[in-house]
């Protein structure tokens, strides 16, 4: 796994990734929501 430029152990992603808790996740999902306004497209958008 390669992100920001450096490689990271599976072991090492999937620690992170049991690491992330419930709200952890609502966390972000409360903040990508919060963008006023929301414009979500589905299929072309021309």
């Amino acid at each position: 796994l390669c992100t920001r430029g450096s490689i990271v152990d599976v072991d090492e992603q999937v620690r992170r990734w049991n690491a992330v808790e419930l709200d952890d996740t609502r966390r972000v999902i409360d903040r990508v929501f919060a963008v006023d306004p929301l414009v979500v497209t589905v299929g072309p958008a021309a």
